[in-house]
């Protein structure tokens, strides 16, 4: 009977941690996004739709900033430790807001342009998860734009970390 009571409850335990992990995965499936171009996408619909909250889903939280702390340089350690999610998300949105007052004040209409490419870059060695991408967009007389962004890269996922401006034509 003891051995019947120690196997119930090994069973029961094991089956609490299995589904702890399997519901741990479950809200990160999908969370950020496998590549520069997903997320990319992701911004340039959000501008066209002047939606900031269709971003959440590319937006980094606790876990995500613990690992990326894990992988940078001691500078990068350092500001990481100023940052929240919430703090992320706040200035991304306050970015977001800028850049659509922006094109809204320059009589820009994103409903006339189409995402043309997507290109990111390392930004610095000593910080492998730290990215810029340049999302360049095009109309269809040919006229090009281009959006910059920093993007993380954590757990082989991309998500949306600082900035978001036009690039300045040069």
């Amino acid at each position: 009977m003891k051995k019947l009571l120690f196997l119930a409850l090994f069973f029961y335990a094991f089956s609490g941690i299995a589904s702890a992990q399997n519901h741990q995965d479950a809200n990160h499936n999908g969370h950020g996004a496998t590549s520069t171009e997903e997320i990319g996408q992701a911004v340039f619909t959000a501008l066209q739709q002047n939606r900031f909250d269709n971003l959440q889903n590319y937006l980094p939280d606790d876990a995500e900033l613990r690992q990326l702390k894990h992988q940078s340089s001691k500078d990068m350690r350092a500001m990481l430790q100023t940052l929240s999610p919430d703090s992320i998300k706040l200035n991304l949105q306050t970015q977001f807001a800028r850049l659509s007052k922006e094109s809204t004040e320059n009589a820009f209409s994103w409903q006339e342009w189409a995402l043309a490419d997507t290109k990111s870059t390392q930004r610095d060695a000593r910080n492998p998860g730290l990215h810029s991408v340049k999302i360049q967009i095009a109309d269809a007389t040919g006229n090009t734009n281009a959006i910059m962004f920093e993007a993380i890269k954590v757990r082989n996922r991309f998500f949306l970390f600082r900035q978001m401006v036009f690039q300045p034509k040069s």
